[in-house]
């Protein structure tokens, strides 16, 4: 079967939990405000060592505020570029028993915005049961679910919603793990963001269009025209090249995803590719320049 297997960690597994034949190990950090995996450093290291990709998760107590556990999350994990982020949204203790249904969405929500504000550069998974994702349909799942549905084959959860990853078994007392992601593609993946910090917002582009064309004041000459700052181009350029190579690497491993899952349900996986392949190219962007016209008026 194509794709890879991974496992999820917690205290309850050794520094050293075996690696072979996975390609990502979930490890979890923190719960709460106040704990944290005594063994979660030595896991994810090991973790590195194996050339796994790894993954932090946070169990949360939904009383409390989305905000505050997330910072402590990132600064107790301290993640590294390509690894994962994930909410463990479950409340089945104590901690979140008479928490309201609609707190708990809140609080995914917030921890999600928090995560998209202090860390932009990883992948944002939700885990949770079908029984949560049933009660929040069309609610929000980060860069992705991963669904936990034990019992069910790898790789086929039962479930209509999307997803990336697939909790399958929890034999021999470890939670084992799918992704339909091959594991050059899951490391594709797990990269894909790291070069959005070159996207150019609505201000950048407000400031580059006064700085293309500028009024050159400082020089009584030519008072009253203007001049293009060709530096500012080629930046522009630069960054949106930078940006759509990250976003190939990204839509490249997710549509090879999408076809390993549609290729089960008797669909020509390389029809799709083809198909997916043509809009990429046909949506390309040409960047043509005329010379000889003449200058925008200014603002």
């Amino acid at each position: 079967m194509a794709g890879s297997s991974g496992q999820d960690w917690a205290s309850y597994q050794s520094k050293t939990p075996s690696t072979a034949g996975l390609a990502f190990a979930f490890v979890k950090q923190t719960e709460g405000l106040g704990y944290t995996n005594p063994n979660a450093a030595a896991q994810v290291a090991h973790a590195r060592d194996g050339e796994l990709v790894p993954g932090h998760y946070h169990y949360p107590h939904m009383g409390s505020s989305a905000a505050a556990e997330c910072d402590r999350f990132l600064a107790v994990s301290k993640p590294q570029p390509g690894d994962v982020l994930v909410l463990d949204w479950e409340g089945y203790d104590a901690a979140n028993k008479g928490v309201p249904w609609s707190t708990m969405v809140a609080y995914k929500v917030a921890f999600l915005a928090r995560l998209r504000a202090v860390a932009p550069l990883h992948q944002h998974l939700v885990y949770c049961s079908p029984d949560y994702l049933n009660r929040d349909p069309h609610g929000e799942y980060g860069d992705g679910l991963w669904i936990a549905t034990a019992g069910h084959p790898a790789g086929q959860p039962g479930i209509a919603h999307s997803w990336l990853f697939h909790q399958y078994s929890t034999a021999g007392g470890i939670d084992h793990d799918y992704t339909p992601m091959t594991p050059a593609q899951l490391k594709a993946w797990s990269h894909a963001k790291e070069n959005n910090d070159m996207a150019i917002t609505d201000a950048d582009a407000a400031k580059l269009a006064t700085a293309v064309w500028t009024y050159k004041e400082d020089d009584p000459t030519r008072a009253g025209t203007q001049y293009m700052n060709v530096k500012d181009v080629v930046w522009w350029i630069g960054a949106h090249a930078g940006q759509t190579s990250t976003q190939i690497a990204a839509l490249t491993a997710t549509v090879s995803a999408l076809a390993a899952q549609l290729g089960k349900q008797g669909v020509d996986t390389a029809a799709v590719i083809a198909a997916v392949q043509q809009a990429i190219a046909d949506a390309t962007v040409h960047v043509q320049v005329d010379v000889t016209g003449n200058q925008p008026a200014a603002s």
